[in-house]
């Protein structure tokens, strides 16, 4: 598998900026414990995205989207570093800040497969299923997975949007074209446990497969594995989306909204590896990390632990 790291620090969809460092403390630890990872793998730095980030970090000004206008910029400018990197036949890992970054990365995914049906792991403790309309906080990492299905929920709106925000929106969600947006048989949640009311009940009323925490202890890996991969049979390819904050506090401290009672990293290792073998898995997200939450680097000691049992097999 040749691999291709893109390297994306916007952080600006979080209520905690601290995310953008992330890459930068992989690379830290990865220096540290002499792991050649991030030498031997071929990297992109998006470095347009730290320019963007810096002008508009005082300069929000819309309180149901914030920073709605730059994060959709570079959005575009993730969508198409993604699809350049499978059209070069790589296998992208795309470190990026704040969860709000995956509208981007799957846009480029889908992009690159065209009509080819691709299924999404939402591997996260949060549903990200807000909208502007919905959201109590404006923060965008909270709505990417409903911008990439055009889903608005208007039904449960509790926010009066301007019509700025508005359009601004409506124009993050036409990152994919609606023939090509996600639909809800293309998610399945995996460590999901914390959602709001209007999340949970899109969720309930859109029949959307979610694995819980507790399926691995009862029933082992191997099923739940087994369980997302025969919902995507009809997927061609799988991109994991991955939210640090799914797994368990124990060893998810540098993140900015840690949930108890998540996956160990033995755990998501043997899941993931299961998943990577069928051979239909083609790109993954890694967001959240935040080194200024952390103790002693922990969760990039963590990740760049995944890193190497999964990609040096």
């Amino acid at each position: 598998m040749d691999i291709c790291i893109i390297n994306n620090p916007s952080s600006l969809g979080a209520g905690k900026l601290g995310s953008f460092l992330g890459f930068e403390a992989l690379k830290l630890r990865a220096f540290e414990t002499k792991n050649d990872f991030f030498l031997k793998t071929k990297i992109i730095n998006i470095d347009e995205v730290t320019k963007k980030q810096e002008e508009a970090i005082n300069s929000n000004t819309y309180k149901h989207a914030k920073y709605i206008d730059t994060i959709t910029d570079i959005q575009y400018l993730i969508s198409n570093v993604v699809f350049d990197t499978k059209s070069s036949g790589y296998f992208p890992i795309i470190i990026s800040g704040d969860h709000s970054n995956s509208i981007g990365s799957i846009a480029g995914i889908k992009k690159y497969y065209g009509n080819t049906d691709v299924g999404i792991l939402w591997f996260d403790a949060h549903a990200d299923m807000h909208s502007p309309y919905t959201s109590p906080t404006g923060n965008i990492h909270g709505m990417s997975l409903a911008a990439l299905a055009h889903e608005d929920n208007k039904m449960l709106t509790r926010n009066q949007l301007t019509a700025e925000e508005i359009t601004l929106w409506d124009k993050l969600k036409s990152i994919i074209n609606k023939e090509q947006k996600i639909n809800f048989n293309d998610i399945v949640y995996a460590g999901l446990r914390s959602a709001e009311m209007e999340e949970r009940e899109l969720i309930k009323n859109s029949n959307i497969q979610v694995s819980l925490v507790n399926e691995i202890r009862s029933n082992g890996v191997e099923f739940v594995a087994n369980r997302i991969l025969n919902h995507f049979k009809n997927h061609e390819k799988i991109h994991i989306s991955f939210d640090v904050d799914a797994l368990d506090t124990s060893v998810s401290e540098g993140t900015g909204t840690p949930v108890d009672d998540g996956y160990f990293l033995k755990e998501t290792i043997e899941l993931f590896s299961i998943l990577l073998d069928s051979g239909k898995v083609c790109s993954m997200d890694i967001v959240e990390i935040d080194p200024t939450l952390d103790t002693k680097n922990s969760m990039a000691k963590n990740i760049l632990h995944l890193f190497e049992k999964l990609y040096a097999r």
